[in-house]
């Protein structure tokens, strides 16, 4: 008989696992695969932690449909989690539904002010939009937010800082079109 607390602590194990993958660069689709398996396996529809792992695994998997769909599940069972709903706003992003992605990123704001993963995302976003300034801004405090963690994006946002300001700092390139310059 499976009790509460083995759910409990295959649900742990699986979210370990989860966060290695995450913060390695080798993502090996045998470890994937059996993640989802495990996942699938001891995965309720009224439980929102199962959900989210379940929606991670696809994520890692690159199922971003899936993803989005198991995710939406476990935000709407926890509307209140910051981790469930950005998340979700990432797999938005990858479906390639970039406004809903950035009106999560920031209830993720609100919800969690102190994590500066939230602002990189954000800033981000910004960025293919062409926003370099607010990109800039959000990278910066991205930054600060990060100090003290080991969170990947850490290392990210010195890059992407430096190519924000790199931008800002380059003179308009111009083209001439019909009657009309174009930048």
């Amino acid at each position: 008989m499976v009790t509460g607390t083995d759910i409990s602590n295959k649900l742990d194990i699986l979210q370990e696992q989860l966060v290695h993958l995450f913060t390695t660069d080798k993502k090996e689709p045998r470890i994937i695969r059996n993640i989802i398996i495990e996942a699938e396996e001891i995965s309720f529809e009224d439980n929102a932690q199962s959900q989210y792992l379940l929606g991670e695994a696809y994520f890692l998997a690159g199922r971003f449909s899936a993803a989005t769909t198991t995710l939406e599940k476990a935000v709407m069972l926890s509307p209140l989690n910051a981790d469930y709903v950005g998340a979700f706003a990432l797999a938005q992003w990858e479906l390639g539904n970039p406004n809903r992605a950035e009106e999560y990123l920031k209830i993720c704001r609100i919800l969690d002010p102190l994590n500066g993963q939230y602002d990189f995302y954000l800033g981000a976003l910004e960025e293919t939009k062409h926003n370099s300034i607010s990109a800039l801004r959000l990278y910066r405090s991205a930054r600060s937010k990060l100090r003290d963690t080991y969170f990947p994006e850490r290392q990210r946002t010195k890059q992407s800082t430096g190519e924000a300001i790199a931008r800002l700092t380059q003179p308009p390139k111009f083209t001439f079109g019909k009657g009309s310059i174009v930048f």
